[in-house]
């Protein structure tokens, strides 16, 4: 399949024939057809600030969260990481504030997953997952009571399970019905076509790829069915690889290009089906722990920075590197005011093409800050950054140690291009603002096969700020102060 045929497919191609057509045209025609006399009524739109979405699926959804396990003495480092640019919703939360998107480490989950995959909550993904595995777990998820779900899934039975589209479309329906009895909203996301000539992809008169196309039209006929949200990304991908912009990593899972372009169409969806407002407060004020307050003063420290820092503050450039970094202040309301950093890059000693800008400040001792073993913390800043393809990731984690100085655990939020000393960041037209988040996160103990922890290690590097160092324009990030507080347990709205 040529570049042309392809777009032509996926923009004019009608597969619904035959069987399928009729099993179409009687699930468009009958949009209450899998509710049954017992099913819940749905929830009307808009839904209320706080929203639970559950992103259900393959590795697509795997890849916006994971959990990394480390041996360790006496117990496993353990490591909750949600700052993937990539995934089903890996940068929703760090771009609209509304939805409840938390999601912790539990070691319980009822999956038999890897280690990767022991997370509870907003991220329910299993790399290499097909329908019939996703059914079988289903009633793990609906018991967690998401408002909405992110249903990504189905390339993996295409790919390998030698399916007729109405076996496709039988799979599919078992997944819809449960959740449309359990009243829970559906947004579905279409297989991608895999497309190319890398490993992983299909040949041009592959049968696979008609599969794909007739899925997907059947997916799309279902749009206007009752519970039912479909993302149609068909024609911002078909302009993209027109323009010759690669969208995939590896021929079968989307770059941040293509995730990018898949979230065009994505967020006004969910933004059309959950009211606007604030899931996490953003009142700098609010028992926040940060001793960096409001950002006041510019007497920081600066390692390779000009300019004003704020009090308390430490700015460190990369090793390796030559730009000229600049710090500068904005007053925002109430004494607050905002930090910026304005980047012109330059050509670097490093081999690297990931440059960095390091914050950071004094660490934070638990006792001191009355936290103990067993408590939930909530983390995020509100930030902004200029238009540019070259932002590579914008990192925010909270490392929790033992003394003198051993990692117990940590907390990884905000947005990374996983593969960024090969990869692109997402071509920001206009500036991208929103608010770096780390979901709720419990201080480990001995009940979670962690050791405790003493402080966090926020002297080492809890920012990171990452762009490409071959950009040519001049960048700049702003940030609001950092907010650090004791939160509530996240498990009761989830039902656990």
């Amino acid at each position: 399949m040529n570049l042309q045929s392809y777009l032509t497919s996926i923009t004019r191609r009608r597969f619904l024939t035959g069987t399928l057509a009729a099993t179409g045209a009687y699930l468009v025609g009958n949009s209450h057809a899998l509710a049954s006399s017992s099913s819940r009524p749905l929830p009307p739109l808009p839904l209320k600030t706080g929203a639970k979405v559950m992103a259900i699926g393959h590795s697509f959804v795997a890849n916006s969260g994971y959990t990394v396990i480390y041996p360790g003495s006496p117990t496993p480092r353990i490591d909750t990481v949600t700052a993937n640019w990539l995934g089903t919703i890996g940068p929703l939360r760090n771009i609209d504030n509304r939805f409840n998107l938390d999601c912790w480490y539990d070691p319980k989950v009822p999956t038999a997953a890897a280690p990767t995959a022991r997370l509870a909550g907003a991220i329910s993904g299993r790399g290499g997952e097909h329908m019939p595995q996703t059914l079988a777990r289903l009633p793990w998820c609906l018991e967690r009571q998401p408002d909405i779900v992110l249903l990504d899934i189905a390339t993996n039975d295409i790919a390998s399970d030698k399916l007729t589209v109405e076996k496709a479309v039988e799979r599919y329906e078992a997944l819809l019905k449960p959740l449309r009895e359990a009243g829970i909203w559906v947004v579905c996301l279409l297989p991608v076509d895999r497309i190319g000539k890398t490993k992983g992809t299909w040949a041009a008169e592959d049968a696979r790829h008609a599969l794909n196309s007739g899925l997907t039209e059947y997916l799309v006929s279902i749009g206007s069915r009752e519970g039912v949200r479909v993302v149609d990304d068909r024609d911002v991908l078909a302009k993209a690889i027109q323009q010759g912009i690669a969208i995939t990593e590896d021929g079968v899972h989307l770059n941040t290009d293509g995730q990018w372009l898949r979230y065009s169409v994505l967020l006004p969806i969910l933004r059309d089906m959950v009211m606007e407002g604030d899931f996490y407060s953003r009142d700098v004020k609010l028992a926040n722990l940060s001793p960096l307050g409001g950002f006041s003063g510019g007497a920081g420290k600066r390692s390779g920075v000009t300019g004003a820092v704020a009090d308390g503050l430490v700015a460190r450039r990369g090793s390796g590197q030559n730009d000229t970094i600049i710090g500068s202040k904005e007053p925002l309301a109430d004494g607050v005011e905002r930090q910026v950093f304005t980047i012109t890059p330059a050509d670097n000693a490093n081999d690297s093409r990931v440059c960095t800008l390091t914050l950071s400040w004094a660490d934070m001792d638990f006792e001191k800050l009355g936290l103990v073993e067993g408590d939930w913390v909530e983390a995020g800043l509100d930030y902004e950054l200029s238009a540019s393809n070259s932002w590579l990731g914008l990192e925010f984690s909270l490392e929790a140690n033992s003394r003198p100085a051993t990692c117990r655990y940590s907390a990884v939020g905000g947005m990374v291009v996983r593969l960024n000393t090969t990869q692109d960041g997402p071509r920001l037209t206009t500036p991208l603002s929103g608010r770096a988040t780390i979901p709720r996160f419990k201080l480990l103990g001995t009940d979670d096969v962690a050791a405790p922890a003493d402080y966090f290690r926020t002297s080492l590097r809890p920012i990171r700020l990452h762009w490409n160092k071959n950009a040519t324009e001049t960048l700049v990030a702003k940030f609001s102060p950092f907010i650090i507080r004791k939160s509530t347990d996240p498990r009761p709205a989830w039902n656990l």
